[in-house]
């Protein structure tokens, strides 16, 4: 997989380093963005509220994840202000014939992923799941 299109990407500017906290803290150290932007299937809830950070772009990798698994994105609507409604619930579903033969540790993955972002992993954390 490739990941393209930075033309709305940032450079986080990092805090003065602590030498204690966990990697999430550490990660919540490089600030917050406020500017609402982004393809509406992939965007993060905490996008859409216009306060985020880099765990945000983990949230777009776990909608990444259960399309190239089934096919079809986590949340839908008619247009785009039903599909932020959906994804500002954050309910993801493993139904239908395409998440039968899906691994329970995918899923997983993706749950740990498509959540809130208190619970969601880091980068390192998902690389080291189970399910990889």
């Amino acid at each position: 997989m490739k990941i393209i299109d930075f033309g709305l990407s940032k450079q986080l500017v990092k805090a003065p380093e602590k030498d204690t906290g966990t990697s999430k803290e550490k990660l919540n150290n490089l600030g917050k963005m406020k500017t609402k932007a982004g393809t509406p299937c992939y965007i993060s809830p905490e996008v859409l509220t216009g306060n985020y950070n880099i765990d945000a772009d983990m949230w777009s990798a776990g909608c990444m994840l259960y399309i190239l698994l089934c096919g079809y994105p986590p949340f839908e609507g008619d247009n785009d202000y039903e599909l932020c409604q959906q994804i500002l619930k954050g309910h993801v579903e493993f139904e239908g014939d395409e998440w039968r033969d899906i691994s329970k540790e995918a899923k997983s993955l993706i749950n740990s992923l498509v959540c809130k972002p208190e619970k969601r992993l880091t980068a390192d954390e998902a690389l080291n799941h189970k399910w990889f």
